[in-house]
This record gives C-alpha cells, sequence and structure tokens, in this order.
C-alpha cells in the first residue's frame, strides 16, 4: 500500500455495545449511530452514551442504510434484492432490483437528493465484474457503466461529485465522477492494498481519507490517494472489522463493527459482533 509505515494507534478500540449477530453498514444521523444486525435482522440506532433502540425489522437481511429526503429511511433488503422504504413505521418497497440481483443486494449509500448507490451480493467464485446500480429517488434505477470486482462499502464526497467504491475481490479503492444528475462515470484507482486485505466498510473523512475494514484483514486502515496506507488500527486474529462510520458531535469519533470470523452458516447463531468506538483525529465527511 505504501513505502512508508502508517501511524499505528496506541489506544486500542472501546466497547459501545455487544451481543449481536454482525453489525454492518453504520451511519451517523442527527446524534444517533444508525447500523444493521444483517444476521439477527434488525436495524438499530445507539447514541454515544450507549443508549440502544430498534428502529425495525427486516427479515430480508438489511444491509446498506440511507435517508430520502422527507427522511424516510431507506434499507439494502439483501435477500430479498429489493431496497425498502420505512415510512411511518412500516416497509414498502422502494426499488425492484431483482432482474439485475438476482443474488441480492449489499451495500448502499444515498445522497442529499435520495438518490441511491446499490452495490450487488454476489456468489460467484471467481467473481465477475459487475456494475453498481444506481437507484433515483421515484425509485426508477440503471446499472452503472463501470464494472467493479465485487462493490462493497461506499462514499459519496461532501460535494456530491464523487463516488469511492470498495472493490472487496480487487483488494482495492476506485473512484469515480458522479455528474450534476448523478451519474457515475471514468473510474480511477483510489488506492491499492496489500494482498489478502479484502476492504469492506469504508467512511470519509475531511482531509481526504478513507477508512478501511479490512474484513479478513488485521485491522482498520486510513488512505489517501497517492499515499498509500497513513494510520492503522490493530486487531487481534480471533477479531474482524467489517465496517465503519465517522460521526460523534465533534464528527471525530470512528464507529466500527467488528466480529469474529464470517461464517455465513452459522452468524445467526452467535453473538460475538459489537459497535466499538476510538476517538481520531479526523472529522467525518461525506457520507458515511
Amino acid at each position: 500500500m505504501t513505502a512508508e509505515t502508517p501511524i499505528q494507534f496506541d489506544e486500542r478500540p472501546r466497547t459501545l455495545a455487544d451481543g449481536f449477530c454482525f453489525t454492518e453498514c453504520p451511519r451517523w444521523r442527527d446524534g444517533w449511530l444508525y447500523f444493521s444486525d444483517m444476521y439477527g435482522r434488525t436495524v438499530y440506532r445507539i447514541d454515544e452514551g450507549g443508549t440502544l433502540e430498534t428502529v425495525v425489522r427486516v427479515e430480508s437481511r438489511p444491509g446498506g442504510l440511507g435517508w430520502l429526503p422527507n427522511g424516510d429511511m431507506l434499507i439494502a433488503g439483501m435477500d430479498e434484492g429489493r431496497v425498502l422504504r420505512l415510512s411511518n413505521g412500516e416497509l414498502h418497497v422502494h426499488a425492484d432490483l431483482t432482474s439485475v440481483a438476482p443474488t441480492g443486494i449489499n451495500d448502499m449509500v444515498v445522497d442529499a437528493h435520495g438518490r441511491a448507490y446499490v452495490a450487488k451480493f454476489l456468489h460467484q467464485s471467481p467473481p465477475p465484474e459487475e456494475p453498481i446500480i444506481v437507484v433515483e429517488p421515484d425509485g426508477r434505477w440503471y446499472e452503472s457503466e463501470h464494472r467493479f470486482r465485487v462493490a462493497n462499502g461506499m462514499i459519496l464526497t461532501a460535494d456530491g461529485q464523487q463516488l469511492v467504491v470498495a472493490e472487496s475481490a480487487g483488494m482495492r479503492l476506485t473512484r469515480v465522477d458522479l455528474d450534476a444528475d448523478g451519474v457515475p462515470s471514468n473510474g480511477t484507482l483510489f488506492a491499492q492494498l496489500d494482498s489478502g486485505q479484502y476492504p469492506d466498510g469504508i467512511c470519509g473523512d475531511d482531509r481526504g481519507g478513507a477508512w478501511v475494514t479490512t474484513a479478513r484483514g488485521p485491522g482498520v486502515f486510513r488512505v489517501e490517494p497517492g499515499k498509500g496506507a497513513t494510520h492503522f488500527i490493530p486487531y487481534d486474529d480471533d477479531r474482524f472489522s467489517y465496517a465503519c462510520a465517522l460521526g460523534g458531535a465533534d464528527g471525530q469519533t470512528l464507529f466500527i463493527c467488528t466480529a469474529g470470523p464470517y461464517t455465513p452458516a452459522t452468524m445467526h447463531q452467535q453473538s460475538s459482533a459489537a459497535i466499538e468506538v476510538l476517538k481520531v483525529p479526523f472529522k467525518r465527511s461525506g457520507t458515511p
């Protein structure tokens, strides 16, 4: 990733809440961290003091989260391949993507206009390069021209002009430009990770960096274009990071979704997943 050794944090993240099946897709909004417990089939929210509330149960497994301008929450219904809308406590189908995502969908980010960028959930080995799906605020959708090697976590930059996509199978982050209508084009390399470091959830900061969880990797990295890894949060061999978001009152709390090894067949029976927190010298920027 870089010829220089990244700065390693001496302080370890502390646990804010635990006992979940598999925490993912954290989003900071209005004083709360919203997140999905994928295998617990529930969306929760938690504040900085540890107060936990159930938002909604999603039988098709919740993935990426976002909001429409009117405040309705959008939820990626992973198993059913549909983007769901939570309105007045009830779930509705916002966009049916089953024709182009027959094996389901995964992470998702939503811009200020309510436009969603959705990653497909792929089971093939080796995985093919696939586009992401762009869902307009009214539920109409199309596929991007650029293809990715297993698109996963994404960052919308604060100016709304770029989308950074974690390519898990490509072990890299790719940046695409967004025009005034949110159409993605011109994919370029943002950062290349080392072999065996599969980027999962990511988030952006105010100095142009991306925080990258590495699923089966050694911890959380912060990377910058042209510099590679600048900072590193290590994890023990039996603990893995799967997603992250910056937030908190000062925007400098890094929320990290962690769990034990990813074993899909038994994740619903486990309770090792957690939300962990660490103060970092960077502030939140963009989504998530």
